[in-house]
């Protein structure tokens, strides 16, 4: 077992929510309780961790003047403040008139005709003046032959004549007279449904007139209404997507920023990782000797990138260290990694392309 086997948590290790900050509690646990130790424990150290810290503050301090905080999206604006181009439409058909509006029957004020009609009298006049003067004629001839009772009863029998002759003329005049009137009432009956005709003809072109302005009315109206719901519509979709797409920006440009947050988080936990695993494997170099000398069962198991030569081994004086051991030997690598500590070698594995470890 490696007695110096690093058995602190690693720092990408998820701690709970527990009292003050987790990376700087780790921080003072893995560096400044450990420090003064590690020094005591290896004096002559060139490599003392506090000089480790040092490049991890200044490390710090560049990842702490980058500004993660400012979302790059933040101010991103709706552009697609689109009107609704069909708002102030109108409808054409509105002020339509109907043409027929104004139409007058022309049956209307038709007369009759017929009622003008007069019986002719000339003739029945003539027909009485003919009658007496034959029955004038008759009576002269008779009054030298006839007595006086003779001439008499002539007389009355001439008068009978001429009175049926009268009513006869009265009855011509009569059928002339319901000629006429009957003439007069179909001319009346003609004319009424003439103008009958004529009326609902008109009241019909009105009527048709009317619904045809009403139907255009309606029709304007429905597009117009249309139109405008359409561009209401779409100018809804335009600002819908407009908002949409800047809220993609700001979340994007939020989603960024956290991104770019955990990288650099990341970054400085794999930068003390690796300042860490140096310190460690410093002081593994340097709390183990390294000296030729003190080894033995030393045998060549590979060769490193750089062509040094790496053995195992073990330490002859177990207070040096138990076990079987991977590493160099002091005497075949550059000198700038070795120091000497009470006469005897220590290697500077960090500065190597080696690793130091129990085996």
């Amino acid at each position: 077992m490696n007695e110096n086997k690093n058995l602190e948590p690693s720092p990408f290790h998820k701690k709970g929510q527990n009292k003050g900050d987790h990376k700087s509690n780790w921080w003072g646990r893995t560096f400044g309780g450990k420090r003064q130790r590690w020094g005591e424990d290896n004096p002559g150290n060139n490599f003392n961790i506090t000089d480790y810290k040092g490049d991890v503050d200044k490390a710090f301090g560049e990842f702490g003047e980058i500004d993660t905080e400012t979302n790059l999206f933040a101010g991103a604006k709706n552009l697609m403040n689109i009107g609704d181009n069909f708002g102030g439409l109108e409808n054409q058909f509105a002020q339509n008139k109907n043409q027929f509006a104004g139409l007058q029957n022309q049956y209307a004020n038709m007369e009759n005709a017929m009622e003008d009609l007069t019986v002719n009298q000339q003739q029945a006049r003539f027909q009485a003046q003919q009658g007496n003067q034959q029955r004038a004629d008759i009576m002269q001839g008779l009054k030298g032959s006839a007595g006086g009772s003779g001439a008499a009863g002539l007389a009355q029998a001439l008068a009978n004549q001429g009175q049926m002759q009268n009513q006869q003329i009265s009855a011509s005049i009569g059928q002339q007279e319901s000629a006429n009137q009957m003439a007069a009432a179909q001319q009346s009956a003609r004319n009424q449904q003439m103008q009958a005709q004529g009326q609902t003809a008109v009241d019909t072109a009105r009527a048709t007139g009317q619904t045809n302005i009403d139907t255009a009315r309606s029709q304007g109206q429905a597009t117009i209404d249309m139109a405008k719901a359409q561009g209401a519509q779409q100018t809804d979709i335009a600002m819908g997507q407009g908002a949409m797409e800047a809220q993609k920006f700001q979340l994007q440009g939020a989603a960024d920023a956290r991104d770019l947050t955990l990288q650099q988080k990341q970054g400085e936990l794999s930068f003390l990782a690796g300042q860490l695993g140096a310190a460690y494997g410093n002081k593994d170099a340097n709390s183990g000797k390294s000296d030729r000398r003190l080894k033995k069962n030393i045998t060549k198991i590979s060769e490193s990138r750089s062509g040094l030569n790496v053995y195992s081994f073990e330490y002859k004086n177990p207070l040096d260290g138990k076990g079987l051991f991977q590493g160099v030997m002091s005497d075949e690598i550059p000198q700038e990694a070795v120091t000497k500590v009470d006469g005897y070698d220590r290697v500077n594995y960090s500065m190597l392309d080696v690793e130091f470890k129990q085996i």
